[in-house]
C-alpha cells in the first residue's frame, strides 16, 4: 500500500517502490527470501543510465521455491527511459513468481529487452515458473534501435506464461523483435534441437497497439503482432488476437503471428 510521486534518477536498479527486491541467496534465513508488493503506485518519472529500471521494481529476485516472490494489483502511470538492458513498465526483471492484476500506462523510451509489465521474464536454466497475468499496458515504447520490446515483456525465458493480457501499446523504433504482447522467447538453451520443450507460453491475449520496426537487419530474429521471435515448439501460444484495424509495420520479415 505504497505510492510515489516525484522523479528518480540512478544508474542501475531503479523502481518507482524498490530498486531491488529479495536476495537471491536463499541460505541465509536472517533475510526474506521472498518479495511480495501488493497494491502499490507509482507516478514518477524514472530514469536510468543503465539498467534494470521498473516503473515499481527494478529486480524481483527468485525467492524461495515454495514460496514464490509476487507483485499484484499495483500500477505505475510516470514515463521511464532505460539506457541499459531490462526496462520494464512495473518490473525490468523478476527472475521467478508472479505479476498479477498489474498495469502500466506512458511513455516509455528503451534499449534491450524492454516490456510494457516486465523488461525480462525469468532466467535462461531457470527450474520455477514466472507468471504474467491478467495485466493491461498502455501508451508507447520507442526503441532507439536495440532489439527485445514486447508490450507485455521484452525477452522470455524458460518456464515463463503469459496469460490474460491485454496490450494497446505502440511500439516504434529502428531495432528488431518487437511484438505486442512478447518480442522475444528466448531460445538459447534450445541449441539445435528444435524438440526441445522450455515450457513458455502466451495464452489468451489480445494485441490492440501497433508495432513500426524500420530495422533492416533480421538479427536474433524479425518482428510480430504477437510475438516478435519464438522458436517452434519452444513456445506455446494459444487464443490470441489482434485487434481489427491493428497497425503493423515492419521494413523486413514482418509475421502476423
Amino acid at each position: 500500500d505504497c505510492n510515489y510521486t516525484g522523479t528518480i534518477t540512478a544508474n542501475n536498479y531503479a523502481g518507482g517502490i524498490a530498486g531491488s527486491a529479495g536476495i537471491s541467496n536463499t541460505k541465509d534465513k536472517n533475510y526474506p527470501a521472498t518479495t511480495k508488493i501488493t497494491n502499490c503506485s507509482s507516478n514518477a518519472s524514472i530514469t536510468s543510465s543503465s539498467g534494470n529500471v521498473g516503473g515499481i521494481c527494478g529486480v524481483i529476485e527468485p525467492g524461495e521455491s515454495s514460496n514464490p516472490s509476487v507483485i499484484e494489483r499495483c500500477y505505475c502511470k510516470g514515463a521511464i527511459t532505460g539506457n541499459g538492458s531490462n526496462t520494464g513498465g512495473i518490473v525490468g526483471y523478476i527472475k521467478a513468481g508472479k505479476i498479477s492484476e498489474c498495469w502500466y500506462r506512458g511513455n516509455m523510451t528503451v534499449k534491450d529487452n524492454s516490456g510494457g509489465i516486465a523488461g525480462v521474464q525469468g532466467i535462461t536454466d531457470g527450474a520455477a515458473d514466472v507468471f504474467i497475468e491478467d495485466c493491461y499496458t498502455g501508451g508507447t515504447i520507442s526503441n532507439s534501435g536495440s532489439q527485445k520490446c514486447g508490450g507485455i515483456a521484452g525477452e522470455c525465458n524458460k518456464n515463463s506464461k503469459i496469460r490474460n493480457c491485454y496490450s494497446t501499446m505502440s511500439i516504434s523504433g529502428g531495432g528488431r523483435v518487437f511484438g505486442s504482447i512478447a518480442g522475444r522467447f528466448n531460445n538459447s538453451q534450445w541449441k539445435g534441437n528444435m524438440d526441445i520443450d522450455y515450457n513458455m507460453e502466451v495464452t489468451n491475449c489480445i494485441a490492440a497497439g501497433s508495432i513500426n520496426s524500420t530495422a533492416t537487419s533480421t538479427t536474433l530474429g524479425s518482428s510480430g503482432a504477437v510475438l516478435g521471435n519464438a522458436p517452434c515448439k519452444v513456445a506455446h501460444y494459444t487464443n490470441c488476437w489482434r485487434t481489427y484495424g491493428y497497425s503493423f509495420k515492419c521494413a523486413y520479415a514482418a509475421g502476423a503471428t
